[in-house]
C-alpha cells in the first residue's frame, strides 16, 4: 500500500489501531484542535517576532549553526535536510545542498520562520518531540497534515537548566533558565533512517554539551571581577561577541545592552583606531596585563587587557577571552582592599638643610627613572615619607602604591604576604588562595621597609622578581609576570650584614640602584626648629586651638638635642605639647619636663658636668599624670569619644587612657 492510501486510510478511522500509542494520541489532540489535514499554507511568524526568537535563540543558534554544517557534509549526495528548530516549533534554519527535499520543502513555505507545532500542523516529529521531550522519529503517512506526508523526519529535542544570570536579571534571583530547542532530519528513503536519526541525535549531544560548558563558562565569568567578553572568530574572520558579563559595561563606559553576536568593532572602535589592540587579537597570542590605549564609540581611556585564544579543531572553534579592565578601576579595587595609599607628595616634605635639600632634589631624579630605590637612614628619618613622594612624582603615580613593613610579621607569615599563595598551599590557606603585595603592586610601587629584616630564603625569591620581572605564589606551579618598581629601606648598616653574609650581596645591588641617604634630624641644623613649628600649628589647625609659639630657650633646648628618634620623636613631643599647652609659648621647661617624663631623663649638653638629672626624674611625678582633667576632656570631645584615636592622638595605651578617665570620673 503506498503511503498516500496509508495515510488516506489512517484518517478515515484508522489512526486510533495502526499508529503506536504516542502518535495516535497526538493525532487524537490535532483532530481536537480542529487542524485542517488538507491545508496547503502554512503560517509563518512574522518579522518581528522571529527577529526576537532568533535573539533569545543565539546562543544556541551560533554553536548549532556550525555542528549542523559540519554533519551535513557527511551526507551530502543524499535526498536529506537538516532543520533547526526553537522552543516554539519555529524553524530557525532549513540545511540543504539544493536537493530535491530541499526545494520541496522551501516550495510549500516549511523553512525559516514556518511554525511546526499542533495547531499549525498537527501531529509531526517536531511537535511530538517538544511534547514528549525525547527522540522521535515519525514516517511520512504518519503525519497529521498532507502537507508532511511524503517525507519522514527524525527530531530530537534538547532542554537545559541553568540558574546563570543574563544582563538586565535582578540581582538575587534564583530563577531558572530553560533553554530548548531540536534538531529535526528530514528524509525519504527508508534505508536513511538511521543514519538521520544518529545525525539528529549527535547534533544535539553536542549542543546540549556545549551548553552546558556555556553554563559553567558564564558562572566563571560572573565569578570573575574583570570585565570579561568572550569573542567567536568564524572562517572568514570575522569577531563577533560570542558572551560576557556585566562588568564590561562599567569598564568600557557603555550602556546596558544585548551584545550577543555582535561584531566586536561595533563596540570597539576599528583601525585605524585601536592598532596595537586589533594587532594583538589577530596574531591569536595569549598576552596577560597589557597596559594600552583604547578608543570606545571614539573616546580613549587606558586599559590593561589579558587574552586567551581558544581552539577545539574537532568541534570547529575559535574563541578569544578577552579581560578588559580600566586601570582606575584596578587601581581603586586596590586601594580600598589595602588602605594603603601614598598619600604624601614632595610638598609635604620640609627642611632647609642643604645636605637635606641636596637627598630631596636627587629623589625627585630617582622619581623620574623606573630604576629600584634603596634608601637609607635612622629610624624616624622620614625614609616612608621620600618613598611616597617618589611614586607620585613619577609616571606610576596613577598605579598602586603598596607598603609592606618586613620587619613588622613573623618570619613564617612574610613569604605568603609578600608573594600570595595558591588553595591548598598550606594548612589554614584559604579558598582561592590570597593575592600578594607584589602581585597587587603591579604597574605600580612597592614599598619594602626595613628590608634588612627580610630572611635570606625570602631574598633569593625577591632578586628573581628583579632579575625576571616574575614570580610564583606559594604553591603555584607557573610564574606571574610583574611590572613593579620597588623602593626600599632600612635603618641598619647593610654592608656589614653582607659582610656577615645576612644579606645578599647580589640583591643589595640590584635594590641600590639608585640610592639616597637621609640625614639625621641632628645634622639638619635649624631644620628641627623649622619642623617644630610646622608641626605645631598642623595641630593648631587640627583641634582648632590657638596657635603655640616657641620661646628662645626652648629653640635653643632643641637644637642642643640628640633626637634619637628623629623626625618622628620630635613630632610626637610637639603633638603632646601642643595639647597640653594650647595658645601658650612652649619654654625650655616645658621641653624638659617632656624629655623627662617619657625618655626617663634629659642630657644637658650644656652643663659643663655632664651629670644627668637622674634624681629630678626619681622625684618628679609623672608627666602623664599631671594632664588635667578639662584638657583631656577637650581632647576626647575633639575625637568625639572614640577612645582609640584619642588614645593614638596622645601617644598612650587605651590601658593608660582608661586609667585616667576612670580617675577623674569620666564616664567609659
Amino acid at each position: 500500500m503506498a503511503d498516500t492510501e496509508k495515510w488516506e486510510n489512517l484518517h478515515m478511522g484508522g489512526y486510533a489501531n495502526d499508529l503506536p500509542e504516542y502518535v495516535a494520541k497526538a493525532w487524537h489532540t490535532s483532530y481536537a484542535l480542529d487542524v485542517d489535514p488538507e491545508k496547503t499554507d502554512v503560517t509563518m511568524y512574522d518579522i518581528n517576532q522571529f527577529a526576537k526568537m532568533k535573539e533569545a535563540f543565539t546562543e544556541v543558534f551560533l554553536y548549532a549553526h556550525r555542528a549542523a554544517k559540519s554533519y551535513y557534509n557527511n551526507i551530502l549526495g543524499k535526498d536529506i535536510c537538516i532543520g533547526l528548530f526553537d522552543r516554539n516549533c519555529c524553524m530557525m534554519h532549513l540545511y540543504g545542498s539544493g536537493n530535491a527535499l530541499q526545494k520541496n520543502l522551501t516550495e510549500r513555505n516549511l523553512t525559516r520562520k514556518s511554525k511546526w507545532d499542533y495547531s499549525t500542523l498537527g501531529a509531526n516529529a517536531v511537535s511530538v518531540g517538544f511534547e514528549l521531550n525525547r527522540p522521535v522519529t515519525i514516517k511520512g503517512y504518519q503525519n497529521f497534515c498532507r502537507l508532511l506526508s511524503d517525507f519522514s523526519t527524525a527530531f530530537t529535542p534538547f532542554s537545559i537548566e541553568s540558574k546563570f544570570k543574563w544582563p538586565g536579571d535582578k540581582e538575587n534571583t534564583n530563577e531558572v533558565h530553560t533553554i530548548k530547542g531540536g534538531v529535526a532530519l528530514f528524509y525519504r528513503m527508508p534505508e536513511d533512517r538511521e543514519v538521520c536519526e544518529t545525525i539528529s541525535f549527535s547534533i544535539v549531544r553536542e549542543i546540549s554539551t556545549y551548553l552546558h560548558l556555556l553554563y559553567i563558562t558564564y558562572q566563571l565569568l560572573s565569578a570573575n571581577r574583570s570585565a570579561i567578553l568572550v569573542i567567536n572568530v568564524d572562517a572568514k574572520g570575522t569577531y563577533s561577541i560570542f558572551d560576557y558579563n556585566a562588568r564590561i559595561f562599567k569598564s568600557l563606559g557603555i550602556p546596558a545592552k544585548v551584545m550577543f553576536n555582535k561584531r566586536l568593532d561595533s563596540i570597539i572602535d576599528p583601525k585605524p583606531n585601536n592598532k596595537e589592540f586589533w594587532d594583538m587579537i589577530q596574531s591569536g597570542v595569549s598576552k596577560k596585563n597589557i597596559n594600552m590605549e583604547l578608543k570606545i564609540h571614539g573616546i580613549s581611556n587606558s586599559y590593561i587587557v589579558t587574552l586567551l585564544p581558544d581552539s577545539e579543531e574537532s568541534l570547529q572553534i575559535q574563541n578569544i577571552t578577552i579581560a578588559i579592565d580600566s586601570e582606575k578601576q584596578i587601581n581603586r579595587a586596590i586601594s580600598q582592599k589595602i588602605g594603603n595609599n601614598a598619600r604624601l607628595t614632595f610638598c609635604d616634605i620640609i627642611g632647609e638643610n642643604p645636605t637635606f635639600l641636596h637627598t630631596v632634589e636627587q629623589a625627585k631624579l630617582t622619581a623620574k627613572s623606573d630604576r629600584n630605590v634603596l634608601i637609607l637612614g635612622e629610624s624616624g628619618t622620614g625614609k616612608d615619607i621620600f618613598a611616597q613622594a617618589i611614586h607620585n612624582a613619577s609616571d606610576r603615580k596613577n598605579n598602586p602604591f603598596i607598603a609592606m613593613n618586613c620587619a613588622a610579621l613573623p618570619r613564617e607569615l612574610i613569604a605568603s604576604e609578600l608573594f600570595g599563595y595558591t588553595e591548598g598551599a598550606f594548612t589554614g590557606a584559604k579558598r582561592g588562595g590570597n593575592v600578594g603585595k607584589v602581585e597587587l603592586a603591579n604597574s605600580g610601587t612597592l614599598f619594602l621597609d626595613e628590608i634588612a629584616d627580610l630572611p635570606l630564603d625570602l631574598q633569593a625569591m625577591l632578586l628573581r622578581i628583579l632579575e625576571n620581572s616574575a614570580f610564583m605564589r606559594l604553591g603555584a606551579t607557573r610564574e606571574t609576570s610583574v611590572d613593579v618598581k620597588i623602593i626600599s629601606a632600612t635603618n641598619a648598616n647593610i654592608i656589614e650584614m653582607i659582610n656577615q653574609k645576612k644579606f645578599r650581596a647580589d640583591l643589595y645591588y640590584r635594590l641600590s640602584t639608585l640610592q639616597l641617604m637621609i640625614p639625621p634630624l641632628r645634622e639638619r641644623g635649624q631644620d628641627t626648629i623649622l619642623l617644630a613649628e610646622h608641626f605645631f600649628k598642623l595641630n593648631a589647625l587640627r583641634f582648632g586651638n590657638p596657635p603655640v609659639t616657641l620661646s628662645e630657650g626652648a629653640k635653643e633646648m632643641l637644637m642642643k638635642s640628640e633626637w634619637k628618634g628623629n623626625v618622628r620623636s620630635l613630632q610626637n613631643m610637639v603633638e603632646s605639647l601642643a595639647l597640653l599647652h594650647p595658645g601658650e609659648t612652649i619654654t625650655r621647661e616645658h621641653i624638659e619636663e617632656y624629655m623627662n617624663s617619657t625618655f626617663g631623663r634629659f642630657t644637658d649638653s650644656a652643663k659643663t658636668d655632664g651629670a644627668s638629672n637622674i634624681e629630678t626624674v626619681k622625684n618628679s611625678v609623672s608627666y602623664y599624670r599631671k594632664m588635667p582633667k578639662e584638657v583631656l576632656l577637650k581632647v576626647l570631645e575633639k575625637n568625639r569619644f572614640n577612645k582609640t584615636v584619642t588614645a593614638h592622638s596622645l601617644g598612650i595605651s587605651r590601658k593608660t587612657l582608661y586609667r585616667w578617665m576612670l580617675e577623674y570620673g569620666l564616664e567609659l
